[in-house]
């Protein structure tokens, strides 16, 4: 006769029609050591797709009875085990889950014999496996994102909730948003290379998700040192938006059209130095604060004019404030301008199953060059750096430059090769500018 086959729920009308001489039994052999036989994958290699390689493993369950056995198809990925704490059911977490992928690639191979569903349908619910939505938020136990407090900061959470929840099907209970004050949200009268960098708008926060007060922080990547605190690890992002400058003026349309000597505000070393070198007729104050603090110091006339990142205006649906959008030929936009990142603990293996599935991989391989090339350069809020990559099918161009503090000179170079070698890419461009630039450039 055949052979009993798969719970019922994970292959409904697609099971493969598997034969008594295409397994082997292997009886328990003490409560103590039980064992799972794998069945060769080439045994079973004419009831799936090439891609598939899946295995067949039979064990019989103690307690259950010595007729009822359970067959499943797992994924040789997947490390199963006897689970040694209940003694009653093998360690599936996430098999039923991530068999679901391949379901479309099996060809079907008839209904279920009634007899197995039933045995199974009888079985304890200590036998089932444990499927990955077990292991998703709810509005019980939500997952907490954690964020900056400002209004671009908190879309962007919401941006990463929303993504979430199209990707697991959840509702936005599922969900809680932290917002964590940051040293550099607090500190408004002081220029950022003053009192720290980069980590200031980072430190709190990723403090509260080692500490488990988090589950994950979500940060603009520009924003992000290029090396996280032991124990984080930034793997997730989510597709990037215009890397671009904005150029925002009540009475002017563009850079050519300040007149000599106007103000212009900032808080980016970066576009100060740039601006510099392009306008050295130019008085250039700080500008801290968010994107709305800065709109307001523009209508009160601290300025003529200011620099903003297209990104944030377009999420923040401030779009119409923009004079002109600043071409990367012009003025080469920060590394991962534009781009949203996800942290998380490195052993959170959940939580890292969840973001592979909104991970932008695009971006990532983009953002892979730029952080690389930022991170031989040692950049910081204290170093005017631009860098930008772009991939186009497998080949990836990456420009960048570097610049004096005051902006009276600069050294720009690009560089091309196989996206791959994205991270590689970036290192040996820095290398190349910092030869040219020479000793004690950005003293």
């Amino acid at each position: 006769g055949r052979v009993r086959r798969l719970h019922p729920g994970a292959f409904p009308g697609l099971e493969p029609q598997l034969g008594p001489q295409g397994l082997r039994q292997q009886q328990d052999v003490g409560k103590q050591d039980r064992r799972i036989e794998p069945i060769a994958p080439d045994r079973l290699q004419g009831h799936f797709r090439r891609q598939l390689g899946v295995i067949a493993q039979r064990q019989k369950v103690p307690r259950l009875g010595p007729r009822l056995a359970v067959f499943r198809q797992v994924s040789p990925r997947l490390s199963h085990h006897p689970d040694r704490r209940g003694r009653q059911h093998l360690a599936l977490q996430g098999a039923q889950d991530r068999l679901g992928h391949w379901v479309s690639s099996c060809r079907p191979m008839g209904p279920m014999p009634r007899p197995a569903c039933q045995e199974l349908s009888a079985a304890p619910d200590t036998v089932k496996p444990r499927r990955m939505s077990d292991d998703l938020p709810t509005p019980a136990q939500p997952l907490k994102i954690g964020t900056r407090g400002s209004p671009l900061a908190l879309w962007q959470a919401h941006e990463t909730r929303r993504s979430l929840m199209a990707a697991f099907a959840l509702p936005e209970s599922a969900f809680e948003i932290v917002v964590i004050k940051v040293t550099g949200d607090q500190i408004q009268d002081k220029a950022l290379r003053e009192i720290g960098g980069k980590g200031l708008f980072t430190r709190e926060i990723e403090e509260a998700l080692l500490d488990g007060g988090i589950d994950i922080a979500v940060h603009s990547m520009k924003d992000m040192p290029t090396v996280q605190p032991e124990g984080l690890v930034l793997d997730c992002y989510l597709e990037r938006a215009d890397v671009r400058d904005a150029f925002v003026s009540p009475g002017y349309a563009g850079i050519a059209a300040l007149p000599q000597g106007a103000v212009v505000g900032s808080s980016s070393l970066r576009r100060r130095a740039q601006l510099a070198l392009r306008r050295p007729d130019l008085r250039l104050v700080e500008f801290r604060g968010n994107v709305q603090t800065r709109m307001r110091k523009l209508e009160e006339g601290v300025a003529h004019a200011t620099f903003l990142a297209m990104a944030g205006l377009t999420r923040l649906g401030m779009t119409g404030v923009v004079r002109s959008a600043i071409e990367p030929d012009e003025m080469l936009p920060a590394v991962a301008q534009g781009a949203i990142g996800v942290e998380r603990r490195v052993a959170d293996t959940r939580v890292a199953a969840m973001l592979a599935r909104i991970h932008h991989g695009e971006t990532g391989l983009r953002l892979a060059a730029e952080r690389g090339f930022l991170a031989r350069l040692d950049g910081s809020c204290e170093t005017p750096i631009a860098g930008l990559a772009v991939v186009t099918g497998e080949a990836l161009w990456l420009r960048g430059e570097i610049l004096k503090p005051d902006g009276s000179a600069s050294v720009a170079g690009e560089l091309r090769g196989p996206v791959a070698d994205g991270p590689a890419i970036g290192r040996t461009l820095a290398e190349e500018l910092l030869a040219r630039a020479g000793p004690g450039f950005f003293g």
